[in-house]
């Protein structure tokens, strides 16, 4: 927040950061974050959502990125799959179609 009355954001912020001269001055309290982080991990994760229409949808995780090892395993597997006319998951499929192995 960028602001000019003092008052208003101390109240409003518990930790000020204030850039002076090319310097970096931090103030307040900053044991509000380490709060924060517990907030986050008490929350559970949405594996379904329904529509105004009462349409059920599993909600899937976030992809996390594979290492170049991880994808050399993973197009050796799709690779075989597709030679042996074996079926390929939604994971697989849409990896194969991004890396044009389908």
């Amino acid at each position: 927040m960028i602001t000019h009355n003092n008052e208003f954001c101390s109240k409003l912020c518990p930790e000020t950061w204030v850039m002076d001269a090319g310097h970096l001055e931090t103030k307040g309290d900053a044991d509000w974050m380490l709060k924060q982080d517990t907030k986050i991990d008490d929350q559970q994760q949405i594996t379904e959502m329904t529509d105004a229409a009462g349409n059920v949808t599993k909600v899937t995780g976030q992809k996390k990125k594979l290492s170049k090892k991880e994808e050399k395993q993973l197009v050796k597997r799709i690779k075989k799959k597709l030679k042996d006319d074996e079926p390929l998951d939604t994971d697989e499929e849409e990896f194969a179609i991004e890396k044009d192995l389908i």
